[in-house]
């Protein structure tokens, strides 16, 4: 037998209180002797055994009416021997998502969750279990509760309304009623942003699971500022989930040596920012900053590396001197290393290691530029063109073709405005906080008409002014002052910025998992091999899917690594350096969705599971104990009125 709800059980102590008042109520007779008492000690001493009697039966009757009415509160059942909706087909769905480590009553509550699931599911139960990464075949709970216990903390996305279609597509489809998903998590807001969208023959049934509700803390990314010509900042970026006057230790670590402490300092607001003194010839390659947090882990722990790179090589080719200054203004960072030629005297060994090339306004290509170009390309560089005033167009149209691409057509002289930025174009990635509706738009007064590639920057007749085709960036108005003032719009700068970023894209102190990471690195081609990826404490590396250019090789790892740490790279028996990975900070959110349907549960799923029992029950006994606890009443009246 159980209970639906078994804290009523408690009331059974109230039986105490009659017994209790029977005792004290007990009456004491007093002995009063006569002379002749032979009748008169016959008569008492019936009455007092009546008197007792009664007294005890009334005593009976009001526990047993105590005892029912509490037992009916407590709602007592048997449950049927498979539970959970023996007719229907039963998908769960655990999210073991990183903000389940928050600690609940029993613990973190991803481990609370598989351990009642394997408690509370009968092993005969038929289930199929889905968790943000994986989806479990169909079987009985008996022969999954081993690989329920295995169940590990994961970045994957979380929407909840594609984890909803995929509880739908777990269902067989041989029913057309009686399908349940029931699915367990905290539930955070973030992953109801989309609408939910659920065959009608199936039942969702929400269990929410609660932390204590502690704030959590959180380090989010980081940045180097240039402090002297000896000194650069690294800047920790911190959040709370709650505001308030908070202190936090920060260790900065270098390998397994402390390399400096500072406190961080939450003066009633979400976020704060902590600073380290770095010299700048000084290399951590194995660096992580900590903090101690007792709410979620994945997120006390920042892992990054600073090492030398090589820096970005971009040659300018131009017909005038004059026509350089605007690009030596925007490469001076110490990111690059700007070269800049004169179409009459090219120093094509400059070519060699460049990463971008940009053609500002030359019309007429010398000769063996064009071949030059091409071995660029063929190397995998990048291209940036940039058309003269006049017409003479043949160089860069012989370009484009021989590169498979369409060329420009005719020069149209014509003022327009620049109106439409691609946001979401990766040249434009983090630039702005949103869309800008008043922005300070350059004018053309001519331009060439270009139809190939995508668009990124588009004049008010739809027509581009900047578009991409491949790696070759493709302006269609002269740059000179009397045609066009985008020399002086603000949106230059990361336009010219982001296309040097974009040619190679050296290893960078820090990279999100499961982001679309891609690093290169120089190496000749006389140097062969495959690079591999190993994490120190952990067997076995991994080969990152990888390109191999004429002098680069360039790695994707948007699907690897899956956790989080310091990777080192090599290939062969050559060191290549250190990558650091770090897991979405998303998670850190506690942010949670407050359900008002019927269907939803926030006192646990030891308490779903204890319902879902006893409404498919065989037997409910509770009206039982109220037609005992009604007869008691009746018993108890009876005696008193008639047992004199």
């Amino acid at each position: 037998m159980q209970f639906k709800h078994p804290e009523f059980l408690f009331a059974l102590f109230l039986l105490l209180i009659p017994i209790v008042i029977h005792f004290f109520q007990w009456r004491h007779y007093k002995t009063e002797y006569f002379t002749n008492v032979r009748l008169l000690k016959q008569v008492v001493a019936h009455s007092k055994k009546r008197s007792a009697l009664k007294k005890w039966l009334v005593l009976l009757t009001r526990l047993l009416g105590l005892a029912a009415l509490v037992m009916a509160f407590a709602q007592p059942f048997m449950p049927s021997e498979v539970g959970l909706h023996d007719a229907a087909e039963t998908v769960i769905y655990v999210d073991n998502s990183y903000s389940m480590q928050q600690k609940g009553e029993r613990g973190e509550l991803l481990e609370q969750a598989v351990q009642e699931l394997v408690q509370g599911v009968p092993e005969e139960k038929t289930v199929r279990f889905l968790t943000n990464d994986r989806t479990f075949p169909s079987g009985r709970m008996g022969d999954l509760k081993n690989e329920l216990l295995k169940i590990q903390y994961s970045s994957a996305p979380d929407a909840f309304h594609t984890v909803a279609l995929r509880a739908q597509n777990a269902f067989s489809g041989a029913l057309d009623d009686g399908k349940h998903f029931i699915a367990i998590s905290d539930f955070q807001k973030k992953n109801f942003e989309d609408p939910i969208t659920l065959d009608s023959t199936i039942v969702l049934s929400y269990v929410q699971l609660k932390g204590k509700g502690a704030p959590n803390f959180s380090i989010d990314s980081i940045a180097l500022e240039d402090r002297d010509s000896e000194y650069r900042e690294l800047i920790a970026y911190l959040s709370s989930s709650e505001k308030g006057d908070y202190h936090l230790a920060v260790d900065l670590w270098d390998g397994e040596t402390i390399f400096a402490k500072n406190n961080a300092h939450f003066a009633d607001e979400k976020r704060t920012a902590v600073a380290f003194p770095i010299p700048k010839r000084q290399e951590i390659q194995e660096g992580k900053l900590v903090i101690e947090d007792h709410q979620l882990r994945f997120d006390n722990t920042f892992f990054f590396s600073l090492q030398d790179t090589q820096k970005i090589q971009v040659v300018t080719v131009s017909e005038k001197p004059e026509d350089q200054l605007f690009l030596k203004k925007l490469f001076k960072s110490e990111e690059f290393n700007l070269d800049q030629e004169l179409a009459n005297e090219i120093d094509y060994q400059q070519f060699g290691q460049a990463h971008l090339i940009i053609l500002n306004g030359l019309s007429i290509f010398p000769p063996g530029l064009e071949a030059m170009l091409k071995e660029h390309f063929k190397k995998g560089g990048y291209l940036t063109l940039i058309p003269p005033r006049d017409s003479r167009m043949e160089g860069y149209n012989t370009l484009l073709q021989n590169l498979g691409m369409q060329g420009y057509t005719g020069q149209v002289e014509e003022d327009l405005k620049l109106t439409t930025i691609h946001f979401s174009h990766p040249l434009y990635a983090g630039v702005f906080d949103g869309e800008i509706d008043n922005f300070q738009y350059p004018t053309i007064h001519a331009h060439y008409g270009y139809k190939g590639g995508a668009p990124i920057l588009e004049y008010n007749n739809q027509e581009a002014f900047l578009a991409k085709n491949g790696r070759v960036y493709i302006f269609t108005a002269s740059f000179s002052p009397h045609v066009n003032n985008f020399v002086q719009s603000p949106l230059i700068v990361p336009t010219f910025y982001n296309m040097a970023l974009q040619s190679f894209q050296p290893p960078k102190p820090a990279y999100v998992i499961g982001e679309q990471n891609k690093v290169e690195i120089a190496l000749p081609m006389t140097e062969t091999g495959v690079v591999h990826l190993t994490r120190k404490g952990v067997e076995g590396d991994l080969i990152p899917p990888q390109r191999r250019f004429d002098s680069k090789i360039e790695l994707d790892l948007s699907a690897y690594p899956t956790d989080q740490g310091i990777y080192r790279l090599s290939i062969g028996e050559r060191n290549l350096g250190t990558l650091a990975f770090n897991h979405a900070r998303e998670e850190h959110e506690m942010n949670f969705m407050n359900f008002q349907s019927e269907r939803a549960v926030s006192d646990g799923l030891k308490q779903f599971l204890r319902m879902e029992d006893y409404e498919n029950t065989a037997d409910t006994f509770w009206k039982w104990f109220v037609t005992f606890a009604l007869m008691a009443l009746i018993a108890e009246f009876l005696i008193l009125k008639y047992l004199k």
